[in-house]
């Protein structure tokens, strides 16, 4: 395993979000003061969201840091964010192996959502994801209207094999809803899953 120091974390937000929405922030503060790098990049179009153009957007992320789609990066992902680190996982070479990736109320299947007639056009391909992406764990909320935990947390279980974590109550893990940092509990999981 790679050691703590060398990760590099991108945190990547939601429809709607920027680098400073929700969490985002405090979580790469708590990581970074582990000694990990940390991004969090200001995806395009964040009220009409691309796929492929999100996932082009991060490949330009590390390109332009220097880092590298390897063992030592690992990807933090919220709602249509963890579409995204789907979509770049897929776009990656076959034999990519990447570091643990945290995908929080993160969902496969086609979304439809008032301000965007098709948020997501297809699901995602475990084909070719599941063997870039050996360690998965998918964060969910009891009470999360917009990602319902029974089906999405299922498929990524199912599809991916990822490790599911519940938290009671977070509804979509967004400010509104109280989430402006992770729980102690949320940090204690993610720091031994990441290994920092």
């Amino acid at each position: 395993m790679p050691s703590a120091n060398k990760r590099r974390i991108v945190i990547l937000h939601g429809l709607s979000a920027d680098s400073s929405s929700d969490w985002y922030i405090n979580v790469a503060d708590h990581f970074s003061a582990l000694g990990c790098e940390t991004l969090i990049p200001n995806l395009p179009g964040t009220y009409a969201p691309n796929l492929n153009r999100w996932a082009k957007a991060i490949q330009a992320l590390l390109e332009s840091n220097g880092w590298k789609a390897d063992e030592d990066l690992c990807l933090i992902g919220h709602s249509t964010g963890c579409m995204a680190a789907l979509r770049f996982i897929e776009s990656l070479p076959d034999q990519t192996r990447l570091g643990p990736a945290i995908l929080v109320a993160g969902f496969p299947a086609a979304l439809f959502h008032p301000n965007v007639p098709v948020l997501v056009a297809r699901d995602p391909r475990p084909k070719q994801i599941k063997h870039k992406l050996p360690n998965l764990l998918a964060v969910h909320s009891t009470n999360d209207w917009r990602v319902p935990i029974g089906p999405n947390s299922t498929w990524l279980e199912k599809e991916l094999g990822a490790e599911i974590f519940t938290i009671e109550n977070a509804g979509h893990f967004i400010k509104r809803h109280g989430w402006t940092d992770w729980t102690k509990e949320l940090y204690e999981k993610a720091d031994d899953f990441l290994g920092v």
